[in-house]
């Protein structure tokens, strides 16, 4: 399904409504299969992934992407670094306040998130090295002829 929706193109802006409603179902459907919304996102990044690599600036593209990644990557853990430190000022035994609670489940939803966009960071690393190596052997085969 996820293809055929790829293959349908860009949205326009005035109907990205009709993106966010896709995107809702398809994320009822991962649901419905006990697939957790971290692998989820990686399926559909999987999607971006393979538009970068048909993308006609490939090099642009996979550049922006991973700089995108990179600061996200960083906000994460500046966010993370924040609420631990926050953290400190509460006793130990604070634990029930619900105020902790909630830094706490924040701290644990940006460790998620880091996470996922560290995998992605891999993903797009090893789509670039991939490329790379193609450019390597393609040049290679030239240079031979």
């Amino acid at each position: 399904m996820l293809e055929e929706w790829k293959v349908i193109g860009h949205v326009p802006f005035k109907q990205k409504n009709i993106n966010q409603k896709f995107n809702k179902i398809i994320d009822a459907l991962f649901s419905k299969m006990n697939i957790s919304p971290q692998e989820s996102e990686l399926l559909k990044y999987g999607n971006k992934i393979q538009k970068l690599k048909e993308d006609d600036n490939q090099e642009i593209a996979i550049h922006k992407e991973r700089s995108f990644i990179k600061k996200k990557i960083e906000e994460s853990k500046n966010e993370i670094r924040q609420l631990e430190n926050n953290l400190q000022f509460f006793s130990d035994d604070s634990e029930n306040n619900p105020l902790v609670q909630d830094v706490i489940n924040r701290v644990e939803k940006h460790k998620e998130a880091l996470d996922s966009w560290k995998t992605k960071l891999k993903k797009l690393n090893i789509l670039r090295n991939n490329l790379e190596k193609d450019a390597e052997v393609e040049n290679d085969t030239t240079e031979e002829e």
